[in-house]
């Protein structure tokens, strides 16, 4: 009797394990990471995904991702959350963070700087530094107010590894799961070491090859059947009960692709009924080409 209640114990240990990490990182969509999406901050690298892992495009060879797979359900209810808007007055946190990137390249270097420790620290089993503090110690004294938006305002994150010019590793959220932008980005940069579960984990030995890129999400809004806009300033994130797809604002040539391999990534059948949102991103770091 003991001998079963004991495997009746790991097995239920297991599961909560596994519904753990499938809360904690939700299937992500990359096929290409630009520049920053909203033409005002264009001049500097900085703009760009659901709290989800990485996935490629139908056809595309290498099987980056599973298409067609359900993918894990985002924390709490999609519906409670359909829009990020600002407080009446207030400039939204990616017209915030693209203004403080169009100063200078302290704001990108600063947010890259974060993603590479915390994701190099998770990989060598050291320890994770203090979002905050870090930040602190990195950007220049005359970036007060990069700092308080970073350490106080909030949103969703993805932080996306790459290596000879393929995704090694992506896990974020599109909502904030944490208090701050910086602790967003600090937490997934650490989970990318080793939870995107259709990946190995990250090797000490690569660390030297891989380059980062972290993407701010916001301007979430609920999208009706028939909705157009330009894939490479909106992203798209679908929904039907606990499948869901995300694309990356840009990595779409055109609204019909864009929407289709979200539907193809979430494993919706064609005619089935959906919830759909887009949404922008200003993305810091490196970029893959576009796929066509």
């Amino acid at each position: 009797m003991r001998m079963i209640a004991s495997a009746r114990i790991v097995r239920f240990a297991t599961m909560v394990l596994l519904t753990m990490a499938a809360l904690a990182a939700v299937a992500c969509a990359w096929g290409t990471l630009l520049g920053l999406v909203m033409p005002q901050a264009a001049s500097h690298p900085g703009a760009p995904v659901v709290d989800a892992l990485p996935r490629q495009a139908p056809g595309d060879e290498a099987p980056e991702g599973v298409a067609g797979q359900a993918g894990p359900g985002i924390p709490g209810q999609v519906s409670s959350q359909p829009v990020q808007n600002a407080p009446s007055g207030t400039a939204d946190v990616l017209t915030q963070l693209q203004a403080l990137a169009g100063q200078g390249p302290y704001l990108e270097a600063a947010v890259l700087s974060l993603a590479r420790v915390s994701l190099e620290a998770s990989v060598l089993g050291t320890t994770i530094p203090e979002p905050h503090g870090l930040l602190q110690d990195v950007l220049p004294d005359h970036a007060a107010e990069a700092l308080r938006v970073l350490t106080s305002a909030s949103a969703g994150a993805f932080v996306t590894a790459l290596s000879q010019n393929k995704v090694r590793a992506c896990v974020g959220s599109m909502w904030p799961t944490t208090s701050s932008i910086a602790r967003e980005i600090g937490h997934f940069a650490a989970m990318a070491a080793a939870r995107d579960l259709r990946r190995s984990p990250l090797d000490p030995a690569e660390l030297d090859g891989i380059e980062l890129a972290v993407s701010i999400v916001g301007r979430i809004e609920r999208a009706q059947r028939g909705d157009m806009w330009d894939p490479a300033a909106f992203g798209i994130f679908v929904r039907a009960g606990q499948r869901t797809g995300v694309i990356l604002p840009g990595e779409a040539l055109t609204h019909a692709k864009q929407l289709s391999w979200a539907l193809a990534e979430a494993g919706i059948p064609e005619g089935s009924p959906y919830e759909a949102y887009r949404f922008q991103t200003v993305k810091f770091g490196a970029s893959l080409e576009i796929r066509h």
